[in-house]
């Protein structure tokens, strides 16, 4: 049955490389968020990856194609937090640094 015909790659079923990883990173972030919704809510004892797949709609295994457990999810969410802070804490500091000068002059 193969005619030895090659399908351009616009009939292509997969998205090209760019497309496919900017939907896999959409995809960990809705994984990301829903959880941290849910420890806030039930906080992280309390909240399970059944009910984080749930309200996204999908499978439990199909959340370990983002993270690897609850704990990674987690780590991330402190990651997070510790860049937001150090970049608050590094504008803080540049602000002050531009203010004392002026006042020096």
């Amino acid at each position: 049955m193969d005619d030895g015909h090659i399908p351009s790659s616009s009939q292509s079923p997969w998205l090209p490389f760019q497309s496919r990883r900017r939907a896999r990173d959409e995809k960990r972030e809705a994984v990301l968020r829903t959880a941290v919704a849910l420890f806030l809510e039930q906080g992280y004892h309390g909240a399970t990856l059944n009910e984080v797949a749930r309200r996204l709609n999908i499978t439990k295994p199909a959340l370990y194609n983002y993270f690897r457990g609850k704990d990674e999810i987690l780590y991330e969410c402190w990651s997070i937090g510790n860049e937001l802070v150090d970049d608050c804490i590094a504008e803080t500091s540049a602000a002050g640094a531009r203010d004392s000068t002026s006042c020096a002059s």
